[in-house]
């Protein structure tokens, strides 16, 4: 269930931006504990994810997924991307994930400002 955000004074319910704004806090609180999940996972494993996009930035809204490159050894990717799939499902987060060696320069410079490595 979503959580409510308080009344206005004078209203019985939230406004939509309140109810918005405060499910908003929420994703950016599940994605604060999505990377502490990651950022273990990916120093038992020698790898790294990174994180990109509006959850980056910390300027997501109650809709925004989870934009994330997976950089792990080939022997580690599968259980990688499994990794990151299985924590976002059961913290409720919807996962864009793809691998970090097939993206291009020029995607790579394009989020270079607000990504954040989350592991080694």
């Amino acid at each position: 269930m979503e959580p409510r955000a308080a009344p206005t004074p004078g209203c019985t319910y939230p406004s939509l931006a309140q109810t918005q704004a405060l499910q908003a806090r929420a994703l950016m609180a599940r994605a604060r504990e999505l990377e502490t999940e990651l950022a273990s996972f990916a120093r038992a494993n020698r790898g790294r994810y990174v994180l990109y996009g509006s959850l980056a930035r910390g300027d997501a809204h109650r809709a925004s997924d989870v934009d994330l490159l997976v950089d792990f050894p080939s022997a580690c990717e599968a259980a990688a991307f499994a990794h990151a799939e299985d924590s976002c499902r059961r913290l409720g987060l919807k996962l864009d994930a793809r691998r970090y060696g097939h993206c291009s320069a020029t995607f790579l410079a394009a989020i270079s400002a607000d990504a954040r490595d989350i592991g080694p």
